[in-house]
């Protein structure tokens, strides 16, 4: 399973024109259809491919909560950690397969893709689904000497 950081987002976290800490973070999940692309920029270049509701509610895109952006000098780490995600009763159309953060803008036309996280396609049938990030870490950079 292959995780992304898109490149936009990546040199606009460099930057500092995207604050992980401060910016509105949000959840979006696509299905088994997407694949993601480096160079994909906006969210409106992947709305298509995300999840949709089948019957009622549940699916919905999330807000990012309790976010930390660290430097960890001993192991030279960067970490973007945050809280766990869940979607309750959750019923989409077709199984999920992966989960998008991105920085919201005004709209998908201005919302900047950051990262691409697979997962083991999961069809969803009413049940709650929980996206738990290991000790709540979603990104991990290491530098390499």
């Amino acid at each position: 399973m292959a995780n992304t950081i898109y490149s936009q987002g990546l040199a606009g976290i460099i930057s500092g024109n995207i604050r992980l800490e401060s910016d509105t973070i949000v959840a979006m999940l696509t299905g088994s259809g997407y694949t993601p692309d480096i160079d994909d920029v906006l969210v409106s270049a992947i709305a298509s491919d995300e999840a949709e509701n089948d019957v009622g509610t549940g699916y919905e895109r999330k807000v990012v909560s309790n976010k930390q952006f660290t430097i960890d000098a001993i192991t030279d780490n960067v970490l973007f950690s945050c809280e766990e995600l869940r979607w309750t009763e959750i019923k989409t159309v077709a199984p999920v397969t992966h989960i998008i953060l991105f920085r919201q803008g005004f709209g998908d036309d201005t919302s900047t893709l950051l990262f691409a996280y697979e997962f083991a396609s999961t069809t969803t049938v009413g049940a709650d689904l929980l996206i738990k990030f290991i000790d709540n870490i979603a990104i991990n950079v290491t530098r390499t000497p």
